[in-house]
């Protein structure tokens, strides 16, 4: 090329950088059709350099057309004259460059000038343009290509951005080619890196998640595993775990299912492979869970040639469920068989028995009054009772009976093959073994058992007749008293029908109507006045008027005494702005309600009657609790500090019925009481006889000495009235006054006989 085609680069380099540097393409492409104007230039290939890779920004014109014959030699001997690689640097840095090829035409027709011209020196300047190529090709690509070869047999397949390709210069080919090489192995390399990476990170997570990556290779037989598999088995770091084959590690008992399992897997199967088994360690015998989930990898006809898969330890997991399934099977307070399993057992015995003509006896036991054992000693007493009367009923059964909690104090021995004989002496043997005393706080203290026997095939055949058959059988046995033992007969079955439906009436009367209260008045002896009523309560059930007797310990046996308690309090204290209504402004009132052993233990009590006195706005000094001796038996600390809450509250806390039982004065001066009631029988005979008078006398000055007004209930007659004045006892209620009426009732009757003013109610 001439002088006349390096003055026109010249005259574009400036231009030419700045398109360069700034990835320019139009000006690249004005740059690029300027050059291609000029006669001597065939085509302009314009490269920029963005992050060192040569881009093709611009071209103009096209690479010349083969020739012919001698043309063809000629340009095929002067290619590398016909291009020109223009490096465009800015800076010291190379930001481009410019292939430039001269239009041949004008080259040859040089050739062929000289050619006619110098014939005679043809075969001269053939010689010196031969020896030049040679000269030019050994210097720019032989020697470049043959480093190039020598490097590259230098590379290390394991770290191919460590060799470096040895520089050219980047106008030619080669030097070209060279770069793109050497940023093949640099990408290369960076691939490798970041893939050791990964699987760094991936092996690090595996293994921190007691995880095992593994592969079995179907053609050579072969596997491979990650490093921590050694551990998975409990061997020491490093051994060759592939050393005990995977029928050899898993469980016998499992060995043949998996087997099985991942064969026919392997050979049909689709989708992802997942399955739980058992391990066993080689060294220790250890046994340790493990999930799997893998797929297999088949080849282009669908055979299988390889199985990869994922391993986790699932031992603390399969721990975590057997001890869930052991809570559900046990009872936590006394470590018996629950109700399920012991309704189980007993199906399977009662099955059995049917099957081959057998007997099978089912013993319900039940602690008698185990509701006022808790509310006099506390749930932690009745908790150790459990515990030690489960004890001695396991130690007390034979080989082949089982024990069980089925409720809160009730129990379940079932006794396959039994006659009733034995079963009788069975159940009286185990309640015999709880007649013991237990230690408890507060002292020992010896439960009673009832025991209710009914056998199959005589009682039932199936585990729901039998075992509801012993039930109505301990319910009678319970009636007795404790330490009794009753056998299920129809007679029985009847009752407990009868029983259920008032229990399923009872609950109904609660939800829907038909109970309703009766207030019975109070009054004061020395002032005579109107101070309040007791609350009692009635069930109107068909066209029949129940009292508390007889449906109380139908509510005790159906869990509805708190909700019977529950809905007088509420009906009570909604009366009460009733019964102020029709008494003058300031006159003392109260209402008394009976607070059965069951609610004094109750720990929602306090929160339920703070929201009626809050929702009635009823002060707490109108409300009065009448508990029974029976509520205080055993004199826990727990029950005082109950009774000592509602007393601080301002509620009225009265021991009804004293004398009628053994009731310590003791425990009375301990009691946070506002009153003890006496019943008629406490004065029977006192009027009569001198002795018996001056004990009453003692005990209503005993009282009044600690602080605690008295009240006598029953008194219908003037006689009786007169002698509780005498004895200066503070308040009488009884049918001399007034019988039990409703509020309508109270207010007739209040009006009928005092009017429209307070009046006094006559001593005599």
């Amino acid at each position: 090329m001439g002088s006349r085609i390096d003055e026109a680069i010249a005259g574009t380099r400036g231009p030419a950088v700045q398109a360069a540097a700034l990835l320019d393409d139009r000006l690249a492409q004005s740059i690029a059709d300027s050059l291609r104007s000029h006669a001597g230039i065939a085509s302009v290939r314009f490269f920029s350099l963005p992050g060192g890779e040569p881009t093709l920004l611009a071209s103009a014109g096209a690479p010349p057309l083969p020739h012919r014959g001698m043309e063809s030699l000629l340009l095929r001997a002067a290619h590398l004259l016909l291009e020109r690689d223009v490096q465009l640097q800015h800076d010291g840095t190379t930001v481009g460059s410019l292939l430039i090829t001269v239009n041949p035409d004008e080259f040859l027709q040089r050739t062929y000038a000289r050619i006619r011209d110098e014939t005679v020196r043809l075969f001269g300047t053939s010689v010196v343009i031969g020896l030049v190529l040679f000269l030019l090709t050994m210097r720019t690509v032989t020697r470049p290509i043959q480093h190039l070869v020598a490097a590259l047999e230098a590379v290390d397949p394991n770290q191919p951005g460590a060799a470096r390709v040895p520089a050219q210069e980047s106008r030619h080919e080669v030097g070209f080619l060279t770069e793109r090489l050497q940023g093949v192995l640099d990408r290369l390399h960076a691939e490798i890196d970041a893939r050791r990476k990964s699987e760094h990170r991936l092996r690090v997570s595996i293994e921190g998640s007691r995880q095992v990556a593994y592969e079995v290779d179907f053609t050579t037989n072969s596997r491979w595993m990650t490093p921590n598999f050694p551990e998975l088995l409990g061997l020491p770091p490093g051994t060759d775990a592939s050393a005990y084959s995977l029928t050899e590690i898993i469980h016998p008992d499992d060995r043949e299912r998996i087997t099985a399992e991942q064969s026919a897997f392997a050979a049909a199967g689709k989708g992802m492979y997942e399955a739980e088994y058992r391990l066993k360690r080689p060294l220790d015998g250890g046994i340790v869970w493990v999930s799997t989930r893998g797929r297999v990898e088949r080849d282009a006809d669908g055979k299988p040639i390889r199985f990869v898969g994922l391993t986790s330890d699932i031992t603390a997991r399969k721990r975590a469920e057997l001890r869930l399934e052991e809570l559900a099977q046990v009872d936590q307070l006394t470590g018996l068989p629950n109700r399920a399993i012991s309704l189980d057992r007993a199906d399977q015995a009662i099955r059995t028995a049917v099957v081959h003509g057998t007997s099978c006896a089912i013993i319900h036991l039940d602690i008698h009054s185990f509701h006022d054992f808790n509310a006099a000693f506390g749930h932690d007493a009745g908790d150790i009772c459990l515990r030690e009367l489960a004890g001695r009923l396991q130690r007390s059964v034979p080989d082949g009976a089982s024990v069980g909690r089925v409720n809160g104090d009730e129990f379940l021995v079932i006794a396959p093959g039994a006659s009733a004989a034995t079963a009788d002496g069975l159940a009286e043997r185990l309640v015999a073994a709880a007649s013991a005393p237990v230690d408890v706080p507060g002292g020992p203290v010896a439960p009673g058992l009832s025991a209710g026997v009914a056998m199959c095939p005589s009682d039932g055949k199936t585990a729901a007749e039998v075992v509801a058959a012993a039930q109505i059988a301990v319910v009678h046995a319970d009636r007795d008293g404790p330490g009794q033992v009753r056998f299920y007969d129809p007679g029985l079955g009847r009752t407990a029908v009868a029983r259920r439906a008032m229990e399923r009436d009872l609950s109904a009367a609660i939800s829907y109507g038909g109970l309703f209260l009766l207030y019975q008045p109070r009054f004061d002896t020395e002032s005579g006045q109107f101070v309040g009523v007791e609350a009692l309560l009635r069930w109107r059930r068909n066209k029949e008027i129940l009292h508390p007797p007889s449906f109380l310990p139908i509510a005790e046996d159906a869990g509805l005494v708190r909700d019977l308690g529950h809905w007088v309090l509420n009906r009570a204290l909604g009366d009460y702005a009733d019964f102020t209504s029709f008494l003058p402004p300031g006159s003392p009132f109260r209402i008394a309600l009976n607070l059965s052993p069951e609610q004094v233990s109750d720990d929602e009590l306090p929160a339920v009657l703070q929201d009626a006195l809050g929702t009635y706005q009823v002060p707490p000094s109108a409300i009065e609790f009448e508990i029974t001796e029976a509520s205080l038996h055993g004199g826990s600390a727990d029950l005082f500090r109950r009774l000592q809450r509602l007393r601080e509250a301002g509620i009225g806390i009265a021991l009804d019925d004293f004398g009628a039982g053994y009731t310590s004065l003791e425990l009375v001066t301990r009691m946070p009481l506002s009153a003890m009631h006496f019943e008629r029988s406490f004065l029977a005979g006192a009027m009569d006889d001198k002795l018996r008078a001056r004990i009453v006398r003692a005990v209503v000055d005993v009282a009044q000495g600690i602080g605690v007004p008295t009240l006598v209930k029953g008194v219908e007659t003037a006689e009786v009235h007169r002698f509780c004045s005498e004895l200066a006892i503070r308040e009488v209620q009884g049918y001399h006054f007034a019988h039990p009426l409703p509020l309508s009732g109270v207010r007739d009757w209040y009006f009928d006989r005092f009017g429209s003013s307070f009046a006094g109610v006559p001593r005599s």
